[in-house]
């Protein structure tokens, strides 16, 4: 049985890889796919996933590949949400699906609070909106981000489509961009 997933889980991972050198391997992109590249064969093979233990080894991984990472702001702000996120987020079989949408609003809060020293540390300022913001966005985000994916491998394939189903992704990203607006208004 375990045979037949491995091509799905090569083709995963090779997407979730593409994707990061797609968006030019910043340190939040290289520390999810590898967290990925760590976890998700651990639970096809049927291994109890540790998350923390898993972003404790991809951190020292991405430092011992770049020591430059420890000055990087990027990867201190990735690696202190994650490491909030994966203490507050329960296993999306322990819980109903309404009780992990709970968890996953109080997670997105803890990132939030986990990122705010190291944000007014370097920025010096916060925007009590972001908080709002997160929340609003990151729905909006996890469900056109599959669309976008998608729309951009078929527009990658058959160009002439792009015409025809590129509304949808763009939709998208009107809306997170009007939702951003709108708040940092406010």
């Amino acid at each position: 049985r375990w045979r037949r997933s491995i091509p799905a889980l090569l083709c995963v991972l090779t997407l979730i890889w593409l994707y990061v050198v797609l968006v030019g391997m910043g340190p939040g992109a290289v520390r999810a796919a590898l967290f990925a590249t760590l976890l998700i064969p651990a639970a096809r093979f049927g291994r109890r996933a540790d998350p923390m233990t898993a972003l404790m080894a991809v951190s020292a991984a991405m430092l011992l590949a770049s020591p430059g990472y420890a000055v990087n702001v990027g990867f201190w702000l990735s690696m202190a949400a994650s490491a909030a996120m994966v203490t507050t987020l329960p296993a999306a079989n322990q819980t109903t699906p309404w009780e992990f949408l709970g968890r996953g609003t109080v997670s997105l809060l803890a990132a939030q609070l986990a990122t705010l020293p190291i944000t007014f540390w370097v920025f010096g300022s916060w925007s009590p909106g972001s908080l709002v913001a997160n929340l609003i966005v990151g729905p909006i985000v996890s469900l056109m981000f599959p669309v976008a994916f998608v729309t951009a491998a078929v527009v990658t394939v058959v160009p002439w489509v792009g015409g025809l189903i590129g509304w949808l992704p763009a939709l998208g990203a009107v809306t997170i961009i009007s939702a951003v607006q709108s708040l940092a208004g406010a």
